[in-house]
Order: C-alpha cells, then sequence, then structure tokens
C-alpha cells in the first residue's frame, strides 16, 4: 500500500509542473489582451453584460480596425445583455483606448428604465383550451404584476 502511495504522490508532482505551466500561459494570454471596464448599471446588469461579451478579445497590439470591428461586436452584445433583462431603452458609451501600450474599452452603462409586467391578461380559445399543458398556464402565469420583465425567465417556462 504505500508503494501505491508514494506512485501517487509521484504523479501529483510530476503533473504540477504542467498545470502550473498551463495556468502562467491563460495569465500570460490575459495580460495580452485587451480589457475591459465596465461602470453603470446594476450589479445584475453589470454580470448579465459581462458573461454575454465576446471571449475573443483583441490583443494590446491590435489595429486601429480590429478595434473598430471589436467595438462593433460589444456594441450588439451590450444591446442583448441589456435587453435579456428588460432593459430596452439603454444606451452605451464605449471609449477604446490605450493604458500602458494595451487597449482597453471604458464601457459607461446607463441602463434607463426596464420594463415591468402591469398586467397579464391570458386567454385561451379554440380546441386546444381544456389541455392540462395551457389549463397549467392560466393557473401558474410565468409573470405577475410588477415584475421586471426577463427573457430567460420567458424562454424557460
Amino acid at each position: 500500500m504505500k508503494g501505491i502511495h508514494i506512485t501517487g504522490l509521484l504523479i501529483l508532482f510530476v503533473l504540477q509542473p504542467s498545470l502550473a505551466k498551463t495556468e502562467k500561459n491563460k495569465v500570460d494570454n490575459e495580460k495580452n489582451k485587451a480589457r475591459i471596464v465596465l461602470t453603470g448599471g446594476n450589479t445584475e446588469l453589470q454580470e448579465n453584460i459581462n458573461a454575454m461579451l465576446p471571449s475573443r478579445k483583441p490583443t494590446c497590439d491590435a489595429t486601429k480596425d480590429e478595434i473598430d470591428n471589436f467595438q462593433q461586436t460589444v456594441e450588439r452584445y451590450l444591446i442583448k445583455a441589456a435587453k435579456g433583462l428588460g432593459y430596452y431603452s439603454s444606451k452605451f458609451n464605449i471609449n477604446p483606448h490605450k493604458v500602458a501600450n494595451c487597449w482597453t474599452f471604458d464601457i459607461k452603462v446607463n441602463a434607463g428604465s426596464a420594463i415591468h409586467i402591469r398586467k397579464l391578461d391570458v386567454q385561451l380559445s379554440g380546441d386546444g383550451k381544456k389541455e392540462e399543458a395551457f389549463q397549467k398556464i392560466l393557473a401558474e402565469p410565468m409573470y405577475k404584476a410588477g415584475e421586471q420583465l426577463k427573457q430567460d425567465k420567458y424562454i424557460s417556462y
């Protein structure tokens, strides 16, 4: 049993430098990528934006054309992330500039007002109105009055 234990330790010891090297490469790669600094909006909106932003960022030495293309892509993702939480009138100010020889995107979010459900009126007609699935929708609507519109709730319903 000691032999197995020692072998396990040796394997862990041999693998550890490889894992450390992989982690170092990941950190080094992030150091060579543009930064995104997000301000404004509430925590939930910022988290949704960060989750939606493209994972492939330009490098620090990217050309102006690459930066312009990335900015256009980011704008589409920002709008989609905001609409997903019911913010349909959001405005974004994106300012790409160089900081310490690396591109930084300062993104200021003005979320605007979120859409809230005032009244939910679900009516069924036709042959299917007595179906169990449709009756469940009537009994347990996806939204309640006053609730903020969120697309993930709608899609998963």
